[in-house]
Protein backbone atom coordinates (compact mmCIF):
# COMPACT_ATOMS: atom_id res chain seq x y z
CA UNK A 1 0.00 0.00 0.00
CA UNK A 2 0.76 3.67 -0.96
CA UNK A 3 0.76 5.92 2.26
CA UNK A 4 0.81 9.90 2.11
CA UNK A 5 1.78 12.79 4.28
CA UNK A 6 -2.06 12.80 5.34
CA UNK A 7 -1.86 9.62 6.50
CA UNK A 8 0.94 10.50 8.70
CA UNK A 9 -0.54 13.43 10.10
CA UNK A 10 -3.87 11.82 10.68
CA UNK A 11 -2.19 9.20 12.71
CA UNK A 12 -0.36 11.58 14.41
CA UNK A 13 -3.61 13.78 15.18
CA UNK A 14 -5.22 10.45 16.60
CA UNK A 15 -2.31 9.38 18.97
CA UNK A 16 -2.11 12.70 20.14
CA UNK A 17 -5.47 13.85 20.46
CA UNK A 18 -5.19 16.72 18.91
CA UNK A 19 -7.30 17.78 16.06
CA UNK A 20 -5.42 19.70 13.71
CA UNK A 21 -1.73 18.14 13.26
CA UNK A 22 0.73 19.52 10.42
CA UNK A 23 2.56 17.74 8.25
CA UNK A 24 5.92 20.07 9.60
CA UNK A 25 4.53 19.76 13.43
CA UNK A 26 7.81 19.50 15.99
CA UNK A 27 6.43 16.09 17.75
CA UNK A 28 9.36 16.30 20.61
CA UNK A 29 8.59 20.42 21.20
CA UNK A 30 5.01 21.00 20.18
CA UNK A 31 3.25 17.76 20.56
CA UNK A 32 5.01 16.96 23.50
CA UNK A 33 5.18 13.02 22.27
CA UNK A 34 8.30 12.07 24.62
CA UNK A 35 9.97 9.26 26.51
CA UNK A 36 7.42 6.41 26.81
CA UNK A 37 4.89 7.99 24.65
CA UNK A 38 7.45 8.24 21.53
CA UNK A 39 8.57 4.62 22.21
CA UNK A 40 4.61 3.63 22.12
CA UNK A 41 3.90 5.75 18.97
CA UNK A 42 7.12 4.26 17.49
CA UNK A 43 5.56 0.82 17.85
CA UNK A 44 2.24 2.11 16.91
CA UNK A 45 3.84 3.60 14.06
CA UNK A 46 5.85 0.23 12.56
CA UNK A 47 2.31 -1.62 13.31
CA UNK A 48 0.45 0.62 10.67
CA UNK A 49 3.05 1.53 8.68
CA UNK A 50 4.51 -1.60 8.33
Amino acid sequence: MTYSIDNLTQFIADLSGLDDVQADEDIFGSLGILGDDFHEMIEKYAAAFS
